[in-house]
Formats: structure tokens, C-alpha cells, sequence
């Protein structure tokens, strides 16, 4: 039996499946020697980038003659070294997407091509802009009302390892909530559900929308309205966002 299997494999034209491989191998290599190139840039400006990043901190912590702190022999180099994985990642995504598009774009009709190129403008704007909204406007107000406790006695001494791994899950995050309006859309379009549902229980969602914020950030009221505002905007935007989303079906 596996004779026969192996036999009737050698009439089986696989130069195209190979090529496909070929070419797929190509760009996940372009892909990796790119983002290694970027790795060790970043890790050359890794302590600029680091200065980057203790920005929030600046105005009501480092300002006042403290510094974040390191308990393993270890922990510092590490905190660099994340540093420039992430930052490497950030700069080799958007490099990635090109290398898939690429791929596949040969592949597709016109109008899932345009259908792609919308998705890939639309969910990459709104996750980058939500991302630096959290970093530059979020997360300063948060720490600052974090750090205002030690006003009540308390001495904050925060490790620059469990920091950088807060700025970058802060920042990942609200980038994620921020693609509210685009998932929205998708939502409407495939049917899940229906834009005038939407439309009928929208105070009801508002509602829903400051408990969400209420959820994430339970101790601090003006932080919570500095969240919901943004996500309101970005419901109403989703709302209407969702008719440019068409996908036409091929006949």
C-alpha cells in the first residue's frame, strides 16, 4: 500500500506547492534577520529608550531625587535586554504584516484585497494610537495618583523590571481597547450583530462602557473619566465606521 502511495505521489505536479514553500521560508528569514538587525540597534540605544519610558515617572517621582530600584543581581540587565525585544518587536511588526501581505495578496480578488487593506489601516491606526494614548496621557494620571499615597507615609520603591513590564502591558492593552470601533464594524458586518440593535440599547452600552473603566481602574475617578471618554468617542465612531466596512461577495 505504501508503494502505491509513493508511486502515484511522483505523478503529482508539487513545483508550485514547493515554490509556495520556498517563498514562505524566504520571508519568515527576511522577517527574522530583520527583527535581529533591530534587536541590537535597540539594545545600542537601549538606555535612551529606557529614558523614554521613565517619562511618565519624571514629574512626580525621578523629579524628586528618587530612582526605581533593582533586588536581583540581575534584574537591570534583564530590564534592558526587554527593553529591546520590545522595541524591536514594535519596529518589526508593521515589517511582518508587509511580508504576509506579500504572500498572500497574489492570491486574493480585488475586493478582499481592499477589504484587507482597510482592516490592515484601520486596526493598525487605532491600536497605535490607543497605545500612545495610554502611555502619554493614561498612565502618567494613574501614576500620579498611584504615587500621591506616599503622602500618607508610605515610601513607593518600584523595580525597573516590574516597570518596564507595566509600561508595556499598559500600553498593549489600552492599544487593544482602542480597537473597539474597529471590532465593532467587523461585528456588524458578519452579522454577529446588528447595527441598529446597537443603535436602540446605545445608553444602555454607555453604561456598560464606564463600569468597563470603573472595572480597570477601581480607585481613581478622574483616571476612569479619562478612559471612558476616549472609548464613548470611539463606540460612537464604531457605530458609523461599520458602513465603510462592506465586503462584496464574489457572484
Amino acid at each position: 500500500m505504501n508503494t502505491e502511495i509513493l508511486k502515484s505521489l511522483e505523478y503529482l505536479d508539487l513545483g508550485p506547492f514547493k515554490g509556495h514553500l520556498e517563498e514562505l521560508r524566504s520571508r519568515l528569514l527576511r522577517t527574522i534577520l530583520f527583527f535581529s538587525g533591530v534587536f541590537l540597534i535597540a539594545y545600542w540605544f537601549s538606555e535612551s529608550i529606557m529614558g523614554l519610558l521613565l517619562m511618565p515617572l519624571s514629574t512626580s517621582f525621578l523629579n524628586q531625587g528618587q530612582g526605581l530600584v533593582y533586588t536581583a543581581l540581575t534584574e537591570g540587565f534583564f530590564a534592558y535586554l526587554k527593553v529591546a525585544f520590545w522595541t524591536s518587536l514594535f519596529f518589526t511588526t508593521p515589517f511582518f504584516v508587509y511580508q504576509v501581505w506579500a504572500f498572500v495578496a497574489p492570491g486574493l480578488y480585488d475586493h478582499e484585497k481592499g477589504f484587507l487593506r482597510r482592516v490592515l489601516f484601520w486596526g493598525g491606526g487605532l491600536f497605535f494610537s490607543g497605545a500612545l494614548f495610554g502611555f502619554f496621557v493614561l498612565f502618567p494620571a494613574i501614576l500620579s495618583f498611584s504615587l500621591g499615597i506616599a503622602a500618607q507615609g508610605l515610601i513607593p520603591m518600584p523595580r525597573i523590571g516590574r516597570y518596564v513590564a507595566l509600561v508595556v502591558k499598559f500600553s498593549f492593552f489600552t492599544g487593544l481597547i482602542f480597537e473597539l470601533p474597529f471590532t465593532m464594524a467587523l461585528a456588524i458586518e458578519s452579522g454577529i450583530v446588528e447595527r441598529e440593535a446597537l443603535m436602540r440599547r446605545r445608553k444602555y452600552l454607555v453604561i456598560g462602557l464606564y463600569a468597563l473603566c470603573a472595572f480597570l481602574i477601581p480607585t481613581d475617578i478622574f483616571s476612569q473619566v479619562l478612559l471612558f471618554l476616549p472609548l464613548w468617542m470611539l463606540f460612537e465612531v464604531g457605530l458609523r465606521l461599520s458602513r465603510f466596512f462592506k465586503i462584496k461577495r464574489a457572484t
